[in-house]
């Protein structure tokens, strides 16, 4: 009788690989695996090798959502990975914790389902329900005149001077701000509802809700991208409607020489903000990231390569461009360069001043004691400005659309380009908006030219 063949002798050695997907959770969804087979005549060192680089497919696949995972992975699942490996690499702090804020509104709604079962439907359906008055879940409250009298007479932290501002206007603040407000005053938690009035109902405004619409829809091209699933559902419905409201967006050449003449009777710090964003241009986290080592003063130029951000929470602190357009270098008028020579001399008496607590950080633009300026400061300070001398409700970002409009004005459209470096704008069709505010400015100085011209003739007619 012939021997029995070991089968198990002649098989081809095999080994199974597994890959865990970031943020899928527990489960067997969470997972990928695959046999790798050794070949024929393979040598050790061979087989060492096919196995590795085996692995480390698997590995970039797991790492990606494990390519075609949408009937395994919920969308909360997905945030996670988004987060870890999108959002994190390509966006700035500031723009995550905007997108992280709307994202867990829409969590509520969508988390649980798999991403390849949301439908247009679901996300139709979701955007209804942002349409609705209670739907912020951030409980938002107003100042009572207890309140108003004691932020008169007590200072807060500097990250709250923001919502003490908003509390003074009768404006709103949230929960989180309540609390830290609380502990700066020392308003006990027994008592705190003798200083804070909640409001309710407050829905969100349409251009909120389409910011939602664009970041819902930016999250789920991703999901393509990655293969996790196989079309974006948010491109399939209507995109939320905005009513335009229409604002002044720049100043005339008149607004602006009222502006200047007005700011001769403010201090030195303050017109050095304006005039620098009005006559460069410059973004405002921009503004609070120029050093006086980015002046070049013989040069005439101005050299920007960094801005200042905040967040909740968080001191301000640096951040560096991410594309190269946002790193360049503007040339500078005498006017400017006369103002930042006079705000230089005053900020060295202010060093004398404070001494050894002065933070030296060698920036243009600090708070009292050297430390980093807060972002909005010259923000709020522009609008109270305006306001007590009846100037045109423009935004202190307006201050850079004007200098766009008048560099236009004075070089020309052909100029375009050189424009373009100093906005500091990746793209030429971003920069190429501001010639509809050049035409509009050009068509009102030709009616102005027309009235000049004949107002005689009218006014012997009548």
């Amino acid at each position: 009788m012939p021997a029995k063949r070991n089968d198990k002798k002649n098989k081809p050695e095999k080994k199974k690989l597994v890959a865990y997907i970031p943020g899928a959770g527990k489960g067997s969804g969470n997972r990928l695996y695959m046999t790798v087979t050794r070949e024929e005549g393979m040598t050790d060192k061979q087989w060492e090798k096919y196995r590795a680089e085996q692995d480390d497919i698997l590995q970039k696949k797991a790492k990606s959502g494990g390519l075609v995972r949408g009937e395994k992975m919920t969308f909360s699942q997905f945030l996670v990975l988004w987060y870890n490996e999108h959002a994190i690499t390509n966006l700035a702090p500031k723009t995550i914790n905007g997108y992280m804020c709307m994202l867990e509104r829409m969590e509520g709604a969508i988390g649980h389902k798999k991403m390849a079962e949301i439908r247009p439907m679901d996300i139709s359906r979701l955007f209804r329900q942002l349409h609705e008055p209670n739907i912020r879940q951030d409980h938002l409250f107003m100042a009572t005149e207890k309140l108003k009298n004691l932020l008169g007479e007590k200072e807060v932290a500097q990250k709250n001077k923001d919502a003490k501002i908003k509390l003074l206007r009768n404006g709103r603040t949230n929960s989180k701000k309540v609390l830290d407000i609380c502990i700066d005053l020392g308003i006990t938690t027994e008592k705190w509802q003798q200083y804070f009035e909640q409001v309710n109902g407050e829905p969100l405004s349409e251009l909120t809700i389409r910011h939602h619409y664009e970041v819902l829809s930016s999250v789920f091209s991703v999901a393509v991208r990655w293969d996790i699933i196989k079309e974006n559902p948010v491109v399939r419905i209507q995109k939320p409607k905005v009513n335009k409201i229409e604002r002044k967006r720049c100043l005339t050449s008149e607004e602006i020489e009222q502006l200047l003449k007005l700011l001769k009777t403010e201090h030195i710090k303050y017109g050095a903000w304006i005039y620098t964003a009005l006559f460069t241009g410059v973004r405002l986290g921009e503004l609070g990231g120029l050093t006086w080592d980015d002046i070049d003063f013989e040069g005439k130029t101005l050299r920007v390569r960094q801005a200042i951000q905040a967040l909740p929470g968080i001191r301000t602190f640096v951040k560096v461009p991410k594309s190269k357009s946002g790193k360049r270098q503007i040339d500078i008028p005498d006017i400017l360069i006369a103002v930042l020579r006079e705000y230089k001399v005053w900020q060295y008496g202010e060093k004398q001043k404070y001494g050894e607590s002065w933070n030296e950080t060698g920036h243009v633009f600090t708070q009292k004691t050297g430390e980093l300026m807060y972002p909005s400061t010259p923000t709020q300070w522009f609008q109270k400005f305006r306001a007590k001398n009846g100037l045109p409700d423009v935004p202190f970002h307006g201050l850079r659309h004007t200098y766009a409009t008048q560099y236009l004005l004075l070089a020309g459209a052909g100029a375009i380009r050189r424009l373009q470096n100093d906005l500091g704008h990746a793209q030429p069709s971003t920069t190429e908006m501001y010639l509809h505010d050049k035409e509009m400015e050009e068509r009102r100085k030709v009616s102005e030219m027309f009235d000049e011209m004949y107002k005689d003739a009218i006014a012997a007619s009548k």
